[in-house]
């Protein structure tokens, strides 16, 4: 391939020019003649002939040297002088898909060589929009894998979740009874199968020691049906989820084998400990595959018919009385289902049958089916929980405004700078439309060269992504799960960025483009001083690109300063409670098998041991802490109207605690007194209400010694013995809410936190708060261990942010 610049330094002397500026000018028209070659070259020239063709552009060379000259004395720039407009015409009558790609070819090439020689303006641009973009391209990665991922299963489009609707709250969709689950998949037509899951914390034995795992409990199709990969061994067989304690087999996921076994090959077929039990590892999971709850990574799988091994005394997952048989109870709601359409059935017909099926079951078990109706949904619409979706989408679309207003500042900031660098090329836009170069030209190549700007912010702005997903990707929440966001740069992502860069490059190019080529040929050949500054339109121009980015700066500053309040506004909220220097630690001897008997032998030594440990001012034990969305709801009225419709009695939370709960957390009783060693299981029913259910229940009376009646289907009575401070309990925001506090001698329950008030640092008692449980039964495990302000800060998250 010839070297175009030296013949053209051969043909072409220029000696008024400085050296620099031959050199620029030798380069440009180099590249042109290159241009015509390759066209020559495609048309099926020989390389000779193409050769003398591009040569034959530029006839008289002596005469293309004087002109450029007199331009130059003229203080014109001739990027593109008649040679080359030649070039270009005779480009464009050849025509065809060649002539426009080579076209392209030459402002990007152009573009490159601009961007290159101003080296500082293209770094200050391409960053940038590398932060706007970036930021754009990382939250849209979250909510990729939140809201646009399917299930990682084979034809997620099939799958249809199962569930029993409800008109308040909310859940308006909730897990099944198992029950009705094993009725539906009987009796109905319209899948080819139907799956059950649900969660399950286990211990998992590692050594002399045992971890807290995260499991799905599942039916014995769940693998089969879903059509998951496995890297080692099988998923469940039929006969393995048909009587209950049978069949004492696992599957781990990928991570859990990795993580908690070294990816030992030889996996299959080892026994391995759950919860004290030997269970025989039958197979791992492929990498892609977490569990069916989006957003969480379990650690293994296990039969639902072994879940009375597993918790003897403990109801699985939530609701329902603990000592209830889950598999038989159809009180008890607690699996999720799905189920997969046969090929030819809809979603109309099978939500016409399950709900003719649902009116069956009404008739046969009045006493637990009445009023239970049936909804199906697809799977891929469903991305959370039905009913809570709403608010992800709303929470997605504002981080996604948000953001998008920040690409439109760094926006208006680049074109604003295009503006100012467009002054500085007036001469040379001058000299090539003076030459015969059209508006349309000339727009084209610089919006090419803001496309180049905005690819290369993209770019940068992956990178960016990719490291803001990587972080995300490692948080974990103060709670015994392992999240699992997934978030990856895949084929959406890049589209979704190529996509914005696309935008961006137009949102920002354009307007100065088309200003630029408004250009004054007369004004700026002779760079009159009166028309310098850019002439009224350009003034006008970034006058407006100014007021865009302080309007959309102000509007970021008034929600950033919006939010900054509501976080100041957080911290003053009295919460009912003080959380400093208190430290929880969440144990469950329930997953080593305890009784009762034995798990209240534990929790009492292990308050004994805590209180005598030094620093520590005062201890108590809970089930359910305030502001850790750790929930228990229930339904009560005060003695003697029993009789009022469901809708009228009063939604109230509680919780169980044990003596020292209040003095731990400093929340005063302000009438009667808090619990003590003697309410015992013998004793009658005892409750502690808070002001808000006090008045409610009793206004203007005194509350002590009156009884509340708690839960419709199996009503229990508790005597009020105290009134408590009102307190926050869901949320920060939430108004004056009832609750009860009831005993845990008398409402025993295995999960519980240990809460701890510390005089000094709190942290400086952790390893000793451990090294108690492992001195009493090394082999319980200790599922949480923090800080009482760090349990609750994700559920500050959301009032500090808004």
């Amino acid at each position: 391939m010839p070297d175009w610049k030296v013949l053209v330094r051969r043909r072409l002397h220029l000696p008024e020019l400085a050296p620099a500026r031959e050199a620029e000018i030798v380069e440009d028209v180099a590249m042109q003649l290159e241009e015509a070659y390759q066209t020559s070259l495609r048309r099926g020239a020989a390389p000779a002939e193409a050769e003398k063709e591009a040569l034959a552009e530029i006839p008289d060379w002596p005469q293309f040297a004087i002109e450029i000259q007199q331009a130059e004395r003229r203080n014109a720039r001739p990027k593109f002088d008649r040679a080359l407009e030649r070039l270009d015409e005779d480009t464009r009558s050849r025509g065809g898909r060649g002539s426009m790609l080579a076209d392209l070819l030459s402002d990007l090439r152009y573009g490159l060589r601009m961007l290159r020689n101003n080296p500082g303006f293209t770094a200050v641009a391409v960053i940038t929009l590398a932060l706007g973009i970036g930021l754009n391209t990382a939250i849209f990665s979250l909510v990729n894998a939140v809201l646009f991922r399917p299930l990682p299963v084979r034809q997620p489009e099939q799958l249809v979740g199962i569930y029993n609707t409800v008109h308040e709250g909310p859940l308006t969709h909730v897990p099944i009874a198992y029950p009705d689950f094993r009725d539906f998949a009987e009796q109905s037509r319209s899948f080819e199968g139907m799956i059950g899951y649900a969660l399950i914390p286990l211990a998992l034995d590692k050594g002399n020691e045992s971890e807290t795992a995260m499991a799905e409990i599942v039916t014995g199709d769940y693998f089969s049906l879903l059509g998951l990969n496995m890297t080692l061994g099988r998923g469940f067989l039929p006969e393995e989820d048909r009587t209950p304690g049978t069949h004492a087999v696992v599957v781990l996921s990928h991570a859990t084998w990795q993580q908690r076994f070294g990816g030992d090959p030889a996996i299959a077929g080892r026994v391995i400990r759950l919860n004290g039990n030997a269970f025989t590892v039958i197979g791992v999971a492929g990498p892609e595959f977490h569990g069916m709850f989006r957003g969480i990574s379990v650690d293994a799988w296990v039969p639902i018919m072994m879940a009375a091994t597993l918790h003897p005394d403990v109801a699985v997952n939530a609701g329902g009385p603990a000592d209830a048989d889950r598999l038989h109870d159809r009180r008890s709601q607690w699996l999720w289902s799905m189920g997969r359409l046969k090929p030819g059935a809809t979603l109309a017909q099978a939500q016409a049958e399950m709900q003719t099926i649902a009116g069956r079951l009404e008739k046969e078990f009045a006493a637990t089916n009445q009023g239970r109706a049936v909804g199906l949904l697809p799977a891929n619409d469903v991305k959370l929980f039905p009913g809570v979706d709403k608010i992800l989408y709303a929470t997605s679309f504002v981080l996604m405004a948000v953001v998008g207003l920040v690409l439109l500042i760094a926006a208006a900031n680049v074109a604003n700078m295009l503006l100012v660098r467009a002054m500085a090329r007036r001469k040379e836009i001058a000299v090539r439309m003076s030459l015969g170069a059209s508006r349309w030209r000339l727009v084209r190549q610089l919006l090419t060269e803001s496309l180049l700007l905005s690819l290369a912010g993209g770019g940068l702005g992956l990178l960016l992504a990719r490291w803001s997903n990587a972080a995300l990707n490692a948080f974990e929440i103060p709670f015994p799960i392992h999240l699992a966001l997934g978030l990856t740069l895949d084929v959406r992502v890049f589209a979704f960025t190529l996509v914005a860069a696309t935008i961006t490059s137009v949102a920002f190019g354009l307007a100065p483009a088309l200003q630029a080529s408004k250009t004054d040929v007369v004004s700026a050949l002779k760079e009159e001083s009166r028309t310098g500054s850019g002439g009224i339109g350009r003034k006008r121009m970034r006058n407006a690109l100014v007021v865009a980015q302080v309007a959309l700066s102000l509007l970021l500053l008034i929600a950033a300063g919006l939010s900054i309040r509501s976080m100041l506004n957080a911290r003053r909220v009295d919460p009912g409670f003080d959380g400093r220097g208190v430290l929880v630690m969440e144990t469950d001897p329930g997953l080593r098998g305890y009784t009762r008997q034995q798990g209240e032998n534990f929790y009492r030594e292990l308050l004994d041991r805590t209180r005598r440990l030094p620093g520590v001012e005062a201890a108590g034990l809970a089930t359910n802490l305030p502001l850790t969305f750790a929930l228990r709801i229930s339904s009560a009225v005060p003695d003697g109207q029993q009789s009022l419709p469901p809708e009228q009695w009063t939604d109230l939370d509680n919780t169980s605690i044990g003596p020292g709960y209040f003095e731990t957390l400093h929340i005063p009783i302000l009438l009667g007194r808090g619990f003590v060693e003697q309410d015992t299981a013998a004793a009658p029913l005892r409750g502690i209400v808070n002001e808000t259910l006090a008045q409610r229940f009793w206004p203007g009376l005194d509350p002590i010694g009156r009884q509340v009646i708690v839960g419709r289907t199996e009503p229990k009575q508790f005597e009020v013995i105290g009134v408590a401070r009102n307190g926050k309990y869901r949320t920060l925001g939430e108004e004056p809410r009832p609750f009860l506090y009831t005993a845990l001698s008398q409402r025993y329950e295995n999960d519980q936190s240990l809460l701890v008030r510390a005089s000094g640092d709190p942290r400086a008692i952790l390893p000793s708060l451990r090294q108690q449980v492992r001195e009493m039964d090394e082999r319980i495990p200790v599922s949480q261990l923090s800080t009482l302000e760090e349990q609750i800060s994700v559920s500050l998250l959301i009032p500090r942010a808004g």
